[in-house]
């Protein structure tokens, strides 16, 4: 696994004046870039493009509404650096997408060695008569009975998730 200690983080908020409503207002945007790749995803707030300060990512002006939405921008990028210190910490590869997904809480579902067999199985015993033998099929499910006898004594565990694996 590679270092990803270093890599910066970008977090870049804007307008997508291409979707600017009936009302004249455009949805704000949040960008996150790491090592050149991006990932981005809606706010689900919208602004007058003439208030929006495009250096500063903000609303401009000091009324109550520019006040709550930048406090809200604070917030998503707080939250956001809050995700990345989790992976440092936690020593998880940091990509764009991960960061995003665990954001706004679509965690990437975790696959397990012996659910990743059982679905293969389940593919075999289907396609038994058709391409494969009922032995080939056989020693799949004896294979799958190895490797859970495996992990159960060189790890005491019944299972293991991918991402564990070296």
């Amino acid at each position: 696994m590679k270092n990803t200690y270093n890599i910066p983080v970008l977090i870049l908020f804007y307008l997508r004046k291409s979707k600017i409503n009936k009302e004249g207002k455009a949805p704000i945007y949040c960008r996150i870039t790491v090592n050149g790749k991006r990932a981005e995803f809606s706010l689900k707030r919208t602004v007058t493009p003439s208030r929006w300060n495009k250096d500063g990512m903000c609303l401009k002006g000091n009324k109550e509404d520019a006040r709550t939405l930048n406090t809200y921008l604070e917030e998503v990028k707080s939250g956001i650096r809050s995700v990345e210190n989790n992976f440092v910490k936690n020593g998880k590869l940091l990509t764009a997408l991960s960061i995003r997904n665990t954001f706004q809480g679509k965690d990437e579902i975790k696959k397990s060695i012996l659910s990743i067999f059982d679905k293969h199985n389940l593919e075999m015993a289907e396609q038994v008569g058709t391409n494969y033998s009922a032995g080939t099929s056989k020693r799949f499910k004896t294979t799958r009975k190895h490797i859970a006898r495996f992990m159960n004594v060189q790890y005491g565990r019944d299972d293991m998730f991918l991402e564990e694996l070296n």
